[in-house]
């Protein structure tokens, strides 16, 4: 888990089993198209700090497949594609496909993606991790040509399937967000939330170290995202907590394990002292704030912490 480039407007999260791939001149790449879009090979590169405000997180960006394909080819390898995995694992499919070709025909984007949806819980349980990602990388193509309040559904209803079960396929489904985050618009409402997702997950999941060295950076996102206080407020308290919960656990890991209790494991010093920061940078924020989030649980949680 490195960083190997920094693009524009908060993190560039990236998949592939986690692996950093660099493109830069004099690495070689190869394009490989199928229904997930791309892979690519080069030597791999350290972190480079400073290239920009962001960062690329976990392996390759997917190439939206609309960009050398026709839009409805692209909308109907994603109702084949579902209807093929779905079948294969025993679901009973009458009508999806006239739903879907519906749909389509309609050029109603959230309608479609939604019938997809449906299905979303089955082809995370019994299809191979290949499919899995087949499937939701096309999910994410045509997501992203949803627009205001439609993206914003059809985003938050493909979070809340993916993210759904933190104790399954747990990397698997982190990479599915991160891949739907690169979709999105550079900058809009949807990547901000998409991100915050991504945080609850990987928390749940026990993976925060998959996003850990990126909170660095968090106070360029606020600018990045043209966050308002409220929503900065949301950031920092998220990582905080985040953090917070991932030290508590690297401590209970340290003293099963018989180490000293001074203050645990390095990593939970390092996750605790890194929660406190973020602590601080939410309780700033609270100052001028108005009453009604003053005497929010949160504030008053964060200041008797802080105290």
């Amino acid at each position: 888990f490195r960083c190997t480039e920094h693009l524009r407007n908060g993190p560039v999260l990236n998949k592939r089993a986690f692996q950093v791939v660099c493109c830069r001149a004099g690495s070689r790449a190869r394009r490989v198209w199928g229904v997930g879009g791309w892979r690519a090979g080069g030597r791999l590169e350290a972190p480079r700090r400073g290239h920009s405000q962001s960062l690329t997180m976990a392996g390759l960006t997917m190439v939206p497949i609309g960009r050398t394909q026709d839009v409805g080819v692209v909308f109907m390898s994603l109702v084949t594609k579902v209807d093929e995995v779905t079948v294969a694992a025993g679901a009973d499919n009458t009508g999806f496909v006239d739903a879907c070709t519906e749909a389509i025909n309609g050029a109603d984007v959230q309608a479609l993606v939604q019938l997809v949806l449906a299905k979303g819980d089955v082809v995370l349980r019994h299809s191979s991790d290949a499919d899995v990602e087949s499937v939701f990388s096309i999910l994410g193509d045509v997501t992203r040509r949803a627009s205001g309040e439609a993206l914003a559904a059809v985003t938050q209803a493909t979070c809340d399937v993916v993210a759904k079960d933190a104790a399954h396929k747990s990397e698997l489904r982190m990479r599915i967000l991160a891949n739907l985050y690169n979709m999105l618009p550079f900058g809009s409402r949807e990547r901000f939330a998409v991100f915050l997702r991504l945080v609850d997950f990987a928390a749940a999941a026990g993976r925060l170290a998959m996003l850990k060295p990126y909170f660095a950076q968090a106070e360029g996102w606020v600018k990045a995202w043209s966050l308002d206080d409220n929503d900065a407020r949301l950031l920092f308290h998220k990582i905080h907590r985040a953090l917070e919960a991932d030290a508590d656990a690297a401590s209970a890991a340290a003293a099963a394990a018989g180490e000293a209790e001074d203050g645990g494991s390095s990593e939970a010093r390092d996750s605790r002292e890194a929660s406190y920061g973020f602590l601080v940078k939410f309780l700033t924020l609270c100052e001028g704030a108005d009453a009604a989030v003053l005497a929010s649980a949160d504030v008053k949680a964060a200041a008797q912490a802080a105290a």
